[in-house]
């Protein structure tokens, strides 16, 4: 039944778009990625500590994007459509199935904004949409088709959501060519800062809340295959509430919990006809400012690093890469941590430090058609100690 209005609705929404009358017909396009993985895991873990502390107080019953056996990540659709030469609306919708260990089914909508192109210079977006920072939240939240590896580093996963992955604001941006074809990209954008609980988005304005402010520096070089080098950040007020212990609280009997967040995250992007190289760092910090908390700073830091090579005509991509999350305080921060809302209570959860290699190839079968094998060797943390991947990826 659900499917079937799913698909009334879809039909409208085709019917609207493209096929009304001609004073109404727009330029639509329409496209969708999704993948099918199979994982075999050692019986063992990274670290036994950590596992212990993950299964009791950890905030899914089995680690995110560590897989055993076969499993249907769902298929992102998204539609583009064109109201005028100027004017984009851009939608995306998540149909997945619920993480680690089940069968149920949810759809996610992970972007819908309006772009307004007034040059090339200036552009205007408003809406959801990926917040504007770093390289893997922009370009490859497709995992599993442009994404060379299989795993999804932590840093950028959005049920962590150690960084902010999402905004629902506005944002300008432009390009300024530079000499040589090179060109300076930026983005200054303002949204909805950050809900109770560092996973949840905030759609409609808490009117108790704060804003977030992010911004991009980019430059680009044409002669290396779009090679890019970046700076990136963000600045935040975060309300919450402070919870000591893991577990449940009454959120009318919890001490509050008010934080200035701050954070950077530079990134290079170097490409040439043999190599790939990416690498990524981020950097936050939280300060207390209510004087609630044990200490006055709370600091978070992460780094992936990806090579890979480009052989059979650039069909092969062999690579090795490698991820590592760590906090100042043990099983996340005071805000990191937090899960919940006002209305249901909030929970602390365990969130463990993270450091893994991985080895890998990945070949084109065709421009659509994508298949993966990977290693990973968890050197810290709750994952299995060593898993072995295979994955199917689609695009179209």
């Amino acid at each position: 039944m659900f499917l079937k209005r799913m698909g009334g609705i879809l039909m409208s929404a085709i019917l609207l778009l493209g096929g009304g009358t001609p004073s109404f017909a727009v330029d639509a396009r329409f496209s969708g990625f999704g993948d099918v993985i199979l994982g075999l895991r050692s019986d063992g873990p990274a670290d036994d500590v950590e596992l212990a502390r993950y299964e009791a107080n950890g905030s899914d019953g089995w680690p995110l994007n560590e897989h055993d056996g076969f499993t249907v990540t769902g298929v992102d659709f998204v539609t583009i459509v064109d109201l005028s030469e100027e004017l984009t609306f851009l939608t995306e919708a998540n149909l997945q199935t619920v993480r680690g260990g089940s069968s149920e089914i949810e759809i996610d909508i992970e972007r819908i904004f309006l772009n307004y192109s007034y040059s090339q210079k200036v552009n205007f977006q408003t809406g959801l949409y990926f917040t504007p920072i770093g390289y893997h939240n922009r370009f490859l939240y497709s995992r599993a088709w442009l994404m060379d590896s299989i795993q999804i580093p932590d840093l950028f996963e959005e049920e962590l959501n150690l960084v902010p992955t999402h905004s629902v604001g506005f944002m300008v941006h432009g390009t300024f060519p530079l000499r040589s074809g090179n060109s300076l990209r930026y983005i200054v954008n303002i949204a909805n800062g950050r809900g109770p609980a560092p996973n949840a988005a905030i759609y409609a304005r808490d009117p108790d809340g704060g804003m977030e402010f992010t911004w991009l520096l980019e430059w680009t070089i044409p002669q290396f295959n779009q090679s890019r080098f970046g700076l990136s950040g963000w600045m935040d007020q975060v309300d919450s509430r402070y919870l000591p212990e893991y577990g449940d609280e009454d959120p009318t009997t919890s001490a509050g919990l008010s934080m200035d967040e701050i954070g950077f995250n530079p990134y290079v992007v170097i490409n040439t006809h043999l190599f790939h190289i990416l690498a990524e760092y981020v950097w936050s910090t939280r300060e207390d400012r209510e004087g609630n908390l044990p200490q006055d700073e709370y600091t978070m830091s992460g780094f992936t690093f990806e090579i890979s090579m480009r052989l059979k005509e650039g069909k092969l991509h062999p690579y090795i890469r490698y991820d590592s999350t760590s906090f100042e305080e043990e099983g996340g921060s005071p805000y990191l941590s937090v899960r919940g809302d006002t209305d249901e209570g909030f929970t602390r959860v365990y969130i463990p430090e993270t450091q893994a290699v991985m080895f890998g190839a990945a070949y084109d079968v065709s421009s659509h058609f994508r298949l993966k094998t990977e290693f990973v060797h968890n050197m810290e943390g709750h994952r299995a100690e060593n898993v072995l991947m295979f994955q199917a990826a689609f695009g179209f």
